[in-house]
């Protein structure tokens, strides 16, 4: 397949010239980037193992988190245990560096009281609605505008 020796750009066979660089084609396939830095040697490891029956909706949200927090992740399961909940054992992977914070990430949000996952999700969600107090005990300046 010819490509753009500019922008590496790869045509079918009948094309001559890159649309783009407006250049001749030239034939074969492109040259493999080069890089001058060396590929960094990233190792991922287990934070948490996931198990039971929410096992794959608590890995999907602490993966959620730790990208939100800026921490690359990545969830492993086997097949089964998206096929059939609570069937096998889930890990949230995070790189060997990233691991100390990470725990603590996941330990605050699946190990938070209920009363302090129900305001992080509220307050997650945009809620101005304090923690145990009801719409009647709020000030009217955080009272929502239910008026069309």
């Amino acid at each position: 397949m010819p490509y753009c020796p500019q922008c590496l750009t790869e045509y079918i066979e009948d094309a001559v010239e890159c649309m783009d660089c407006r250049v001749p084609l030239k034939p074969g396939r492109p040259p493999a980037p080069v890089s001058d830095k060396p590929e960094p040697d990233v190792r991922f490891v287990p934070v948490r193992v996931f198990q039971g029956l929410h096992a794959q909706f608590q890995a999907d949200l602490a993966r959620n988190v730790l990208e939100a927090e800026g921490i690359p992740c990545m969830v492993t399961a086997e097949l089964g245990a998206e096929l059939i909940p609570g069937l096998d054992a889930v890990q949230l992977l995070v790189r060997e560096e990233d691991r100390s914070r990470a725990s603590e990430v996941v330990e605050e949000i699946l190990n938070a009281p209920p009363a302090e996952a129900q305001a992080a999700a509220d307050a997650e969600a945009g809620a101005s609605i304090r923690a145990g107090q009801t719409e009647e005990e709020l000030p009217a300046s955080d009272k929502r505008n239910d008026r069309g």
